[in-house]
């Protein structure tokens, strides 16, 4: 039986450039998750006074329709760049291999 080396932190030499490369998506998603808080709480604070909870839940929901259409537009072209298909080509394969 294989052992995912994704699952127990272990990983391949092979495989150490795209452990990176994971870890610096999980960072940019993490801080840009920050990032638009931040810009929430500095809107909010720029009104002078608290907001009234109906217009801060508009803003909020505005704005986390932006974050997550960026996010869902991002991981779609990530996901069908043309550079990245033998990438996923050979992902899809592990599964058939004998080991």
């Amino acid at each position: 039986m294989a052992r995912c080396s994704w699952l127990h932190g272990v990983a391949e030499p092979s495989q150490a450039g795209a452990v990176r490369r994971a870890d610096r998506h999980a960072v940019a998603l993490v801080a840009s998750g920050i990032a638009a808080a931040l810009l929430g709480y500095v809107w909010v604070l720029s009104a002078g006074h608290l907001l009234p909870v109906r217009a801060y839940a508009d803003f909020t929901s505005a704005a986390s329709l932006v974050y997550f259409v960026a996010i869902f537009v991002a991981v779609l072209l990530y996901a069908l760049w043309p550079s990245r298909k033998q990438q996923f080509d050979e992902a899809a394969r592990i599964p058939l291999r004998e080991d």
